[in-house]
């Protein structure tokens, strides 16, 4: 005989992929990927580069972070990680959700934006389940719980 939870259609894993692309003209930039307090990604960053992740439960708050580090600034010619895509279970977020990530650099450089040049922290924290959050983006009326 099946339980309830064996019947369920649902997938309790969430799946995350990432696409990073550095600019290397000043050198190598290193990326720190995080997500829920869990590094998934710690690298010199010479080439693109897809992530994929499921470490995330459904009913979790989901925060995701991208570190730029150890930047050395030239005028001239520049360091910098481009996140071209972030997708949260087929939900793309880059560009059209920029403005609702924190961008905490050694600048102080505050505007929406995909483009890490500047050593700091890109942020997005949900603080309630991702489809909870997700609801509330799209303004897609009342959730009662």
């Amino acid at each position: 005989m099946k339980n309830f939870s064996d019947l369920l259609a649902i997938d309790p894993v969430i799946e995350i992929s990432m696409r990073l692309t550095p600019i290397v003209d000043n050198g190598i930039p290193t990326a720190i990927v995080t997500h829920n307090n869990l590094t998934v990604f710690e690298s010199a960053l010479s080439e693109p580069v897809t992530l994929h992740f499921t470490h995330l439960h459904i009913l979790d708050p989901l925060k995701i972070s991208v570190e730029l580090k150890n930047k050395k600034y030239n005028a001239d010619v520049e360091t910098a990680i481009i996140v071209d895509s972030l997708m949260i279970d087929n939900f793309e977020l880059v560009p059209n959700y920029t403005h609702l990530f924190e961008y905490i650099n050694d600048h102080n450089n505050t505007c929406p934006t995909n483009y890490l040049g500047f050593n700091g922290v890109w942020t997005l924290n949900t603080l309630t389940p991702f489809y909870l959050w997700k609801h509330k983006v799209l303004g897609n009326g009342w959730i009662l719980e």
